[in-house]
């Protein structure tokens, strides 16, 4: 358990003064591949299924047409990553109500397999002791009771801490 004032003052917020310029997302749709599922049935509800897949260089174009997330991603690292992955692919599904236009479901897909054999490779240090690193990450975020506030209570068995790092140390 970490008290959300201590993780702030640790890391900030990231994404703090990013701003998305809605004609750069023009372009993005160029290598966006939408698909429209039309209304499905989600806890009982009718919604708009979305979904949106991008493609390497869709990606390398979002994150490099940004000044913000170029800055916070840095280019070079974008590049490198893109350029040496040996397969990407990304999406996202959105299920949406018509009515109110709030998001109910999104679904985050994202596989990555990425070379790092490769010369020049700056992504990786040297000697390069793994040829290759696969991630394969899939979040479902449920949203619901709009507008209502929230109570989060913390589970009776959470071992409060004021040092972030040590929840990902080993053996935390």
């Amino acid at each position: 358990m970490l008290d959300k004032r201590v993780l702030e003052k640790a890391i900030g917020n990231p994404f703090s003064g990013i701003n998305v310029d809605p004609l750069s997302l023009l372009a993005l749709i160029q290598n966006a591949n939408l698909t429209d599922y039309g209304t499905e049935l989600l806890h009982g509800q009718g919604l708009r299924h979305i979904s949106a897949g991008l493609d390497k260089a869709g990606l390398k174009l979002l994150l490099t047409s940004n000044p913000q997330l170029s800055k916070l991603f840095r280019q070079q690292n974008i590049t490198n990553v893109i350029d040496h992955a040996k397969t990407f692919q990304a999406s996202i599904d959105l299920w949406i109500d018509e009515t109110n236009f709030y998001v109910h479901r999104a679904e985050l897909k994202f596989d990555l397999d990425e070379d790092l054999s490769s010369p020049g490779n700056s992504a990786t240090p040297a000697p390069v002791l793994v040829s290759s690193l696969a991630t394969h990450f899939d979040s479902i975020t449920n949203l619901s009771n709009f507008n209502q506030p929230v109570t989060i209570t913390p589970p009776a068995t959470a071992i409060p801490t004021n040092d972030p790092l040590s929840i990902f140390s080993p053996g935390s």
